[in-house]
């Protein structure tokens, strides 16, 4: 990652990320990942730009704790700049009354501590949305719940295959209603995790890697229908390219 500007490189474009949201971790810088590696830190109300090669990125940000973004894929043409930014997590709640008694219940998105959380709910207030930072180019859509996928490990910085960005982009984008007897969401969160963090070192993918893998069943789960709505799609994605 340079500091030089594009037009010193005709094949390079920029991605800038601007940080919008004034209460939430005021104090905090966030690290800014780009292609699994660290780019630059990043304090409120501040901007940063980023010069990288044409093709596609995945941008991340990094909090402290479990403070992370989702994994925003996006594509750069040379001569273009991508414009990332913060929103406020209240945007992801719906304008009622549920979604206002939801944040003032649970304004942090780690559940409710109580009981009352995971046996008894109902008003439908399993938690807010997550993940703790939202980054994107647009607002973020209300729902219920949201999956939180943990930043993978890998080290590799070659470019991402179409296949690859697409799994990455179903995966960080995702958003699950919540469902009595759905599907456990550590298992489901375990599943998504293994296939975003393969997919971003660039190991083979299988369609084994997505069906052989066994989901069990909770009281407060996430909607069945939807989880596989969402591995069908996956599961096409890693066909496609075998």
């Amino acid at each position: 990652m340079t500091a030089t500007s594009p037009r010193a490189d005709p094949d390079c474009g920029v991605i800038t990320v601007s940080r919008r949201t004034v209460v939430q971790d005021a104090l905090v810088p966030y690290v800014v990942m780009v292609d699994n590696r660290p780019a630059g830190r990043l304090w409120g109300w501040r901007t940063r730009r980023f010069v990288v090669p044409g093709g596609r990125h995945v941008v991340r940000l990094r909090g402290r704790r479990n403070g992370f973004s989702s994994d925003v894929v996006v594509e750069v043409q040379p001569g273009q700049t991508v414009r990332l930014r913060t929103w406020s997590r209240l945007r992801r709640l719906p304008f009622t009354w549920r979604g206002v008694l939801t944040f003032l219940l649970n304004p942090t998105g780690h559940g409710l501590w109580s009981p009352l959380s995971f046996e008894v709910d109902p008003f439908g207030l399993w938690g807010n949305p997550r993940p703790w930072i939202v980054l994107g180019e647009r607002p973020p859509r209300p729902g219920p719940v949201r999956f939180d996928s943990s930043y993978g490990d890998g080290s590799s910085s070659r470019p991402l295959s179409y296949t690859e960005a697409a799994i990455i982009e179903l995966v960080g984008a995702v958003t699950f209603k919540a469902e009595r007897n759905g599907y456990n969401p550590e298992d489901v969160d375990h599943l998504l995790r293994a296939l975003s963090i393969r997919a971003q070192r660039g190991d083979p993918i299988s369609v084994a890697h997505i069906t052989d893998y066994e989901l069990r069943l909770a009281k407060r789960g996430y909607d069945r229908d939807e989880v596989d709505q969402l591995l069908r799609r996956l599961r096409q994605q890693v066909e496609q390219s075998e």
